[in-house]
């Protein structure tokens, strides 16, 4: 596993009332380490790669994907987003190819709940791709340290949890961008748009940085949050070969989450289930 080479570590601790899936208030653009609050008049529509740009993302080629069919807001009535043609291009094979595997995603950390998800993982050998928020891992460069050390993989979350699909295109360059930069050599080369929100714009302009956008398969809605039982039950239903499944281990109390993970993290394992980083963030 490559070390991570930190940029700019901070002191600053942000605690988000929002993630990847509510309907509430969005958060601003960021205006850290180079990215911008402007909303740009570019058009926010179909865009190419930049020019020169080839991404190398190892798995799929996300040009063919229509990033504009069965997208996700922060307001969609449906809650996993689904672009057509995403999971093939992102695993290599439809998801019920995948065997007894499964794909545990953590969203909006690292935060004060990473070091408990964490040894859960760890003590059930078990491996995840944690999708970063930008400013969470500026404050918390030590706990980032951890994930990427324990063999997770790591992929961009943006900056401050902004939808993308409302600024420009290089707005949406400069955010994600700051997230690599504090992140370094232990980014993965994918990314998953905050709330699901994403569109052609957002798709390409993220693959034109060898980040392929990943989505979910199933989630558990535990940044409400809902009690344990509510949690473990979700995720329960969720759970088919190929399943990539969404928890949270930041934006908020996640003390709920990971008690539902000392109930799901065996059970998955009395099923004969692995689990698995996302190829595409490796």
């Amino acid at each position: 596993m490559i070390k991570p080479t930190w940029a700019g570590a901070g002191l600053l601790a942000l605690v988000f009332a929002a993630t990847g899936c509510t309907a509430e208030q969005k958060p601003v653009a960021p205006t850290a380490n180079g990215a911008t609050t402007s909303q740009e008049s570019e058009s926010t529509g179909t865009q190419e790669p930049e020019a020169g740009v080839t991404p190398s993302l190892g798995v799929g080629d996300p040009k063919g994907i229509d990033w504009d069919s069965g997208r996700g807001t922060a307001a969609s009535p449906n809650p996993d987003p689904s672009p057509s043609g995403w999971y093939p291009a992102a695993f290599g094979s439809k998801a019920k190819e995948q065997g007894k595997t499964l794909y545990l995603t953590l969203d909006d950390g690292p935060d004060a709940q990473t070091p408990a998800v964490l040894r859960l993982l760890r003590k059930h050998s078990a491996q995840a791709t944690f999708f970063v928020v930008g400013k969470q891992a500026e404050a918390y460069p030590d706990l980032l340290g951890d994930i990427n050390d324990q063999g997770h993989l790591i992929g961009n979350h943006s900056w401050e949890h902004a939808d993308l699909t409302t600024l420009s295109r290089s707005a949406v360059l400069a955010d994600l961008k700051a997230t690599n930069r504090v992140v370094g050599t232990a980014m993965g080369g994918c990314m998953r748009p905050p709330f699901g929100a994403i569109n052609q714009m957002v798709g390409r302009s993220a693959a034109s940085m060898g980040l392929f956008p990943i989505m979910w398969t199933g989630q558990a809605w535990d940044w409400r949050p809902p009690a344990s039982a509510d949690i473990v039950a979700d995720m329960k239903r969720a759970t088919r070969p190929g399943a990539v499944l969404l928890l949270h281990d930041g934006g908020g109390d996640r003390s709920n989450t990971v008690s539902a993970l000392r109930t799901l993290l065996p059970y998955w394992e009395s099923l004969g289930y692995t689990l698995k980083g996302v190829p595409a963030c490796e």
